[in-house]
């Protein structure tokens, strides 16, 4: 939102909670024609994701890609994936970033690693007077599994710090210059 009444549910803890997003899997330099857009609901622990395709502006994403009608239009089809904005949706940031994806037959564990976390550009009516922002970390996440992937991961787990962290609020964060930053740049 305009506001950024979202980042502050999610900031605040909210116990209702929302995220709208538009993703796109690039795999080299040709960007692909179709995105999806995601709607995610956190009620409490419980979390219920939606999403759909939606065509891709057929302009490449790294010259303004925030400023474009047709991304400010794709964001209000988040009411068809059940979402109540207070308000009107607008494209924030683009957040780039390489997936790195595995799968472990032994705890039935799916692996993503997110490395080279970026924002190039942020909406200047949104967030004023950033630029960009670069971040210093990479993101392993699990899903499913039996709780063996700790010991999958051996000497790493002991490395690693448990929690929840949002590539969109760090940067965000970054690009404020938040000084009580909740994630680390």
């Amino acid at each position: 939102t305009p506001d950024l009444a979202f980042y502050r549910e999610k900031l605040n803890g909210d116990y209702l909670r929302w995220k709208v997003r538009l993703r796109w899997y690039a795999d080299g330099p040709v960007e692909p024609a179709t995105g999806f857009l995601e709607v995610k609901r956190k009620e409490g622990t419980v979390t219920r994701k939606d999403r759909g395709p939606v065509p891709r502006p057929a302009a490449r994403c790294d010259r303004d890609p925030l400023a474009r009608p047709a991304l400010a239009g794709l964001a209000d089809r988040a009411g068809e994936l059940g979402c109540s904005p207070p308000g009107p949706l607008v494209p924030t940031l683009l957040v780039r970033y390489h997936r790195f994806r595995w799968f472990d037959p032994r705890s039935l564990a799916r692996l993503s690693l997110d490395t080279a976390v970026t924002a190039p550009h942020a909406n200047p009516a949104v967030v004023t007077g950033a630029s960009s922002a670069v971040l210093d970390v990479a993101v392993l996440e699990t899903k499913g599994g039996d709780g063996a992937i700790a010991r999958t991961l051996g000497p790493l787990a002991g490395r690693l710090r448990h929690g929840s962290f949002s590539k969109y609020a760090a940067c965000l964060e970054d690009m404020l210059g938040d000084r009580n930053r909740r994630y680390p740049a």
